[in-house]
């Protein structure tokens, strides 16, 4: 993990940590990456029960696609783009490492699909 990983990696765990009573859990390709599956990773998709109740006093990014599946809130975090979403699975499948939850690879795989079809029909 370079740097600039270790930041952003550094700043997710930082915000998870703020998050109570919600499952937190790094999915996206932050996920990927720390499996080795990806090389790198632009932003920190941090995916929860539900976004009720978190807000954080940080620049909010307008969402490219407002109309969406799962609802979700986007912030600038000094540079880093963290995403907050609702888990779009009912069941937790998770693993932890580095002491920190994240979503199962498979999980991952099958939101970004579930998302990129629904942006294909609807915009």
């Amino acid at each position: 993990m370079n740097v600039e990983q270790k930041k952003k990696f550094d700043i997710a765990i930082n915000i998870m940590r703020q998050i109570k009573n919600n499952n937190p859990r790094i999915g996206g390709s932050c996920c990927l990456f720390v499996l080795g599956l990806k090389d790198d990773f632009n932003d920190i998709d941090i995916i929860v029960d539900t976004i009720d109740g978190i807000q954080f006093d940080y620049p909010i990014i307008p969402l490219q696609h407002p109309k969406r599946l799962n609802r979700t809130i986007k912030y600038d975090i000094d540079g880093i783009e963290i995403d907050i979403s609702e888990s779009l699975f009912k069941e937790n499948d998770t693993f932890m490492k580095y002491d920190i939850q994240f979503e199962l690879p498979s999980r991952v795989i099958k939101a970004r699909k579930l998302i990129d079809d629904y942006i294909k029909e609807n915009y």
